[in-house]
Parts: structure tokens; C-alpha cells; sequence
């Protein structure tokens, strides 16, 4: 499968197979609809040629007893013709069947008919049974009609549908039979020991055919409701596809849920022995048949459905969602080709006494206070601990970044940063980068990770939120600010952060990576940039659904030698590393949450001003901070990180991380009062800075209102 830029899906039938070949490369499954009308022709072939070969056997039985005498004329002339006549009707059959195909001869329930005319001509072209009815002189056959019964039951069960028919219809055959070969001249003892025989094989054969039903109820159900075309009003109706188990947030999950369907269906065909196997792969094949009506009529199968995962929540919760995390264009998966991996030096020393300790933290501490380290530097997180990253880990030697070259791009990105912004400054961008080491340290990451891609995820991490204005893209878009013109309202403030990283590394005093081949360039480009785009909040529920339906819906272990899965994991670690707040220490997360509430609320009072609608949780006023809390570590950061550590295998993410966001949920519902605003945190543990933050939290709410930046004035 392809996806285009446009996000359309493409794929042709036998791309479905090769899909499901590769999720499950265990089993082969290659059977198409030709193949399997080929097998359907061969079974049918062997039931006729089966019913020829018998009646023809009773046809010579007759000729070589009216050779030797033991039957007269107009016995062989009756058995002959009644014989002869079912051996035509037999052949017109396989005509028909070969041509029209088995649909027709079942709607009319011929192949029972051809059972019972056969066995019938069968029974009474037996020359013991015939002079039992004609009340004639004694007669001696050499083909028992009792052993051709049996011949022609055991070959008929396989080829009458109707189950309840063959039953009826072998029935009355054997019954016909017995009592006309027992009124015969053949041995009364024989004739019920072969009767008895009889009567055990078809009893075996009945228990055959119930078994399959109770086995594969839940496939026949499938094939029911699958058909062999896809109609129309098919292409045209969207719904569940057949073989999906639940309704899923994104259309890729609904696939990938009904691709699984179908294998589990088509591993059971190949492990029974069930004659009704057949129409197993008809139902599978009916399955794969609706999955690619739904790709084609899907122009972008990641698009989310915002009702299943807003389901449950309260309304303002909804609304937040929706104008925060949910982006009304679909993206495009990119691939990343593995590089050849560099050794990552790690003892190197970086030269500031006075923060050494503190900062050989990074990495190794995941409630890293990067608030010290800003007051200890004269408010130069990024700068410092920015430094001591990439000369730590070895990257500044790989790469031979000259001392000032390092110092220069350092200091201007952190100048490109906003300080008066209370969240989205440069101390939120040293303390992503801070999570972001520790997450690649302490997964299977780092015994992965080349110094190429380290060095992109940092300066990722320092330059993911460089020139932020402290507004949401929602306001950017409905203000129609310039950036929103520029970027088309395209993950606004993230391509303008990608851009002001590129255009700083353009200029040649900034140019850290001069040194890198052009191959290497555009590598680190593209994973710089589409690191970037992953954090905006608009696309989290793409990017997580996608993540979850393209590896957490396959059972094999995934291997970072997967391109796709690297990069992609990659993403999904910027995105953690972005959240991380939510998961820190109490004392960091609520001085975090202080801050971003103060950015909201200052939005708020801007959007107020201007007499627009005011965006969910930025009112002032009437916002309940502890709710706004809940909603986001329940909603978006929890479901985050379990799906990331489902794949990163992390113990300290599952230990450490998300309990710690478990007790800051309960830290908030704690405070949680619905009938009215929070203006404090009072009545919380009295931990070690609590009344700076109950100060900080106060004065957020008693901030100023309505002013305007210059701006927004003219």
C-alpha cells in the first residue's frame, strides 16, 4: 500500500494480500478468487467423477451377470437403462456445473435430487433387489446395492449443502435398500451386517458435518453477511466493515481490526480438516473484499473520528479537545532509512563548576529542576544545559562544531525565545530536552540511537517552541495573524519554529552542522522538522491512533531496524518528552501547571478584548484549574504514555512515570470543585515551596485583564 501526498490510500487487491502476508509472514496466504474457484472446480470434479465411475461399475455388474447367465433379459435390459439414464442425467449435471458454476445447481437443490435418482436406479438395477419386486425367479448379483450406496454416500456428503437433505435422502435410500436386499435371495446375516456397516459411516459422516458448524459459527456468520461483489451501496455507505469487532477512532484501526479478523479465519481453514473449509475462504476473501471498498472510498484513512474519543466527556472537556488536540487535515507518513550507528562518548567534561553537579543530572534524572538551573545561569537555561549536552554525550567532537559556532547558535536560539512568555520560554525548552535524554537513556533507544539522530532530537527539543507569541494556533488562525497567512493554518506555530530553526542554522556563524554531507543534511532536516510538527496538539490523536493501529495492533515484537518504526518512534518520544511536566515530581508539575494556566488565561484575556470567543479554559473568570488538570492527564498525557511504553519497554516510565501521574491526577481531584472556580491550592500536603505556589496561582488569577499587545491595537 501507498500513501500519497494527499493522504489518499491506494491499493490494489493483491496489495491487500502482500499486507496481510506481512503481519502474519508465519502463514502464506495467496489463495485469490481464481485460485479458489479452481479448488471449488476440483472438488466438484472428484464428486462426479465418483458418481460416474459407481454407476458405471453397476452397469458392467449387470453385463458380465447376464454373460454368465445369472440374470435374464429383461432384467439387464431395466438395469441398463435406468443405470445408463442416471449416468446422462450425472454428465448433463458436470456440464452445467462447470459452466454456470455450483450457485445454480444449489438455489434448486439438484445435486440431492441427483443423489436420490442415482441411489434409486442404483438400488433397483440390483438384480436381488429387482426380482424382490417383480416377484421373479431367483437372481444373483455381483454389486450389491447396499456396498454402491455407501460408495455414493460418502462422496455425496461433501457436495450437498443442504445438510438436512443428504440426511433425509441417504435416509430412505438405506432404509429402501435394506429391507428390498432382505427380502432378497442374498443372506438375510449379510445383508444386515452390511446394513449396520452402512448405518456407522453414516453416522460418522453426520457428526463431520455438525462440528465445523459449531466451530466456525462466528465465520459463517461473516459469510452470510459477506458477499462474493461488493455492490454499490457498498462504495457509497460508510459503517464497520465486515470483520472489524469494534468501532474504532480511526479508520486504519477499523482495518487493521478486520485484516486480523480475516487471518484468524483463514489460519483455522488451514488447520481443519472441515469439508465446509470452502466456504470459509469465501467468507475471508468477502472480508478482504469490503476492506478495500472501504480504502477507496476513504481519502485519508487517519482521519479521526472525534466522536468516539470525545465519548464520555463533559462538554467543556469536548470543546477544549476539539479545538486543541483535533486537526481537520490528515498528515503523511514519512519514511526513515536506518544510518550506520556512531559510538556516543560520555565522558567528556564540561567546564562549569558551580552547575556540574546539577547538570550531570541530565540524562539520569527525570524530575530535572531546569527552574535552578535558569536562576543559577542568569536565566540561559537552553544555552547551559543545551552545552553540556551535546558536549557530554560527544557530539560537539563527532560532528568537529567549532567552540564558537557551538556558543553562538546556542545563545541566539535562546534569544529567539520569548522570556516574558510564562510557559513557552527557553526553560521549557531546556527542560524537554532534559526529558528527552533521560526517556533515550533509559529505553532500548539507546543502544539503537546513532549521534546523528541524537543530535536532531536535541536540537529538536531546544527549538521545538523557539519564537513562540505565548497564543494557540486557534488564535492565530481565527485573529488570521500573519503566521496563520503564511502557513496556510497548517500547524501554524510549529512550522514557524521549524523555520526559525533553519533560517538560524542558514546563517554561517550559526552552522553547527556544516560538516555533514548532503545526504546527512537532508536526513537530519527531515527529522528535525517532522519531530517538530509532531508536538502540535492538533494532530495527537492522528499521531497516536496511527502509532497504536501500525505497531500495537500486530503482535511481533517491532525492530528499530523497521525505518518507519524508528522514525516514528522518535516522534513519539518528543511527544512524551513535550507532556513530561504532567508526570514530574508534585512540587515541578504544579509550578508547570501554574504557568501554562497564566498563558491561557492571558490569551483569554486578549480574545475577551478583541470581542471574539473566548477559547475553553482561558476564561479567567469562570475556569476551575483542578478540572482543567484532570481532564488533561486523564485524556491526553496517561493514554500517551502507556501506548509509548508499550513499545519502549521502559521500567521507570511504568514505575516511576505513571505513577507519579496517577498521583497528580488524584492531586487535582482532590481539589476538584465543581460548583465553583479554583483560586488557590489550598488544603493541599504542605509540601516544601506550597505557599509559593499558592502566591503564584493567586496571582494568576488576579492577573491583569484586557490589555492588549500593540499589535492587535491597530
Amino acid at each position: 500500500m501507498e500513501l500519497s501526498g494527499n493522504g489518499l490510500l491506494v491499493a490494489s487487491k493483491n496489495q491487500i494480500i502482500n499486507d496481510i502476508t506481512q503481519i502474519s509472514p508465519a502463514r502464506e496466504i495467496t489463495m485469490n478468487q481464481s485460485e479458489m474457484a479452481n479448488s471449488l472446480k476440483l472438488t466438484d470434479f472428484k464428486f462426479y467423477l465418483c458418481y460416474l465411475t459407481t454407476i458405471l461399475l453397476c452397469i458392467i455388474a449387470i453385463i458380465l451377470n447376464y454373460n454368465d447367465g445369472e440374470v435374464n433379459l429383461k432384467e439387464f435390459i431395466f438395469g441398463t437403462s435406468i443405470l445408463s439414464a442416471s449416468f446422462l442425467l450425472c454428465c448433463i449435471s458436470f456440464i452445467i456445473e462447470m459452466k454456470f458454476g455450483p450457485g445454480l445447481l444449489d438455489r434448486w437443490s439438484l445435486p440431492s435430487l441427483l443423489y436420490l435418482i442415482a441411489g434409486t436406479a442404483i438400488i433397483l438395477s440390483d438384480p436381488n433387489t429387482y426380482s424382490t419386486i417383480m416377484d421373479e425367479d431367483d437372481s444373483k448379483g455381483c454389486m450389491p446395492s447396499l456396498s454402491a450406496i455407501a460408495i455414493i454416500l460418502v462422496v455425496s456428503h461433501k457436495r450437498i449443502k443442504n445438510h438436512r437433505n443428504f440426511e433425509i435422502t441417504s435416509g430412505l435410500l438405506l432404509i429402501f435398500a435394506f429391507f428390498l436386499n432382505l427380502a432378497g435371495n442374498q443372506s438375510k446375516n449379510l445383508t444386515i451386517f452390511q446394513f449396520f456397516s452402512i448405518l456407522i459411516v453414516f453416522g460418522f459422516l453426520i457428526i463431520s458435518l455438525q462440528e465445523p458448524k459449531k466451530v466456525h459459527t462466528q465465520y459463517l456468520e461473516i459469510a452470510k453477511d459477506s458477499q462474493s461483489f461488493i455492490s454499490e451501496n457498498d462504495l457509497k455507505t460508510d459503517g464497520i466493515i465486515h470483520g472489524a469487532k469494534k468501532q474504532a477512532d480511526t479508520v486504519i484501526e477499523e482495518i487493521v481490526d478486520a485484516i486480523n479478523s480475516s487471518i484468524e479465519s483463514l489460519k483455522i481453514i488451514s488447520e481443519s480438516k472441515d469439508p465446509k473449509a470452502k466456504e470459509q475462504a469465501i467468507a475471508s476473501t468477502g472480508i478482504l473484499r469490503s476492506i478495500l471498498a472501504r480504502l477507496r472510498r476513504s481519502t485519508n484513512v487517519y482521519y479521526l473520528n472525534i466522536e468516539n474519543i470525545t465519548k464520555g466527556l463533559d462538554e467543556q472537556d469536548k470543546i477544549y479537545i476539539e479545538q486543541t488536540f483535533v486537526s481537520k487535515r490528515g498528515g503523511t507518513v514519512y519514511s526513515l532509512p536506518p544510518r550506520e550507528r556512531s559510538l556516543i562518548k560520555i565522558d567528556s567534561i564540561y567546564g562549569v563548576a558551580e552547575l556540574q553537579g546539577v547538570l550531570s543530572q541530565i540524562g539520569r534524572e527525570w524530575d530535572f529542576n531546569t527552574f535552578f538551573v535558569s536562576d543559577c545561569s542568569g536565566e540561559r537555561p537552553l544555552q547551559t544545559c543545551g552545552y553540556y549536552a551535546i558536549v557530554k554525550y560527544g557530539i560537539k567532537d563527532i560532528f568537529n562544531m567549532s567552540e564558537n559556532t557551538l556558543i553562538n547558535f546556542l545563545k541566539e536560539l535562546e534569544g529567539r525565545y520569548n522570556n516574558n512568555n510564562p510557559y513557552h520560554n527557553s526553560c521549557h525548552a531546556a527542560d524537554v530536552m532534559c526529558s528527552f535524554l533521560y526517556i533515550v537513556f533509559n529505553t532500548f533507544i539507546l543502544e539503537e540511537i546513532n549521534s546523528l539522530e541524537l543530535l536532531a532530537g536535541i536540537i529538536t527539543s531546544l527549538g521545538h517552541d523557539v519564537g513562540h507569541p505565548a497564543k494557540s494556533n486557534r488564535f492565530l488562525i481565527v485573529t488570521m495573524d500573519d503566521l496563520a497567512i503564511q502557513f496556510n493554518d497548517i500547524s501554524v506555530l510549529e512550522m514557524h519554529h521549524a523555520s526559525i530553526v533553519f533560517k538560524i542554522l542558514k546563517e554561517h556563524a550559526y552552522d553547527l552542522i556544516k560538516s555533514i554531507d548532503p545526504d546527512r543534511w537532508s536526513l537530519v532536516r527531515k527529522m528535525i522538522i517532522e519531530m517538530i510538527l509532531s508536538t502540535d496538539l492538533a494532530k495527537h490523536f492522528e499521531i497516536v491512533s496511527h502509532f497504536k493501529a501500525k505497531y500495537l495492533s500486530i503482535n511481533d515484537r517491532q525492530d528499530m531496524n523497521d525505518p518507519d518504526f524508528r522514525f516514528d518512534m522518535f516522534k513519539m518520544t518528543i511527544k512524551v518528552a513535550d507532556v513530561g511536566h504532567a508526570a514530574k515530581k508534585r512540587d515541578l508539575h504544579v509550578k508547570w501547571c501554574a504557568l501554562i494556566i497564566q498563558e491561557y488565561f492571558d490569551q483569554g484575556d486578549v480574545e475577551k478584548a478583541m470581542g471574539i470567543q473566548v477559547s475553553m479554559y482561558c476564561e479567567r473568570e469562570t475556569t476551575e484549574i483542578a478540572k482543567t488538570q484532570i481532564g488533561f492527564i486523564k485524556n491526553i498525557v496517561v493514554p500517551l504514555y502507556q501506548t509509548y511504553n508499550m513499545l519502549a519497554f521502559c521500567p521507570s516510565i511504568k514505575e516511576k512515570l505513571l505513577v507519579q501521574l496517577e498521583e497528580n491526577e488524584k492531586f487535582w481531584i482532590s481539589h476538584h470543585h465543581p460548583n465553583r472556580r479554583q483560586t488557590s491550592i489550598d488544603g493541599a500536603p504542605q509540601d516544601e515551596n506550597l505557599e509559593e505556589y499558592e502566591r503564584l496561582f493567586k496571582s494568576i488569577q488576579r492577573g491583569r485583564r484586557g490589555s492588549l499587545p500593540e499589535k492587535y491595537l491597530s
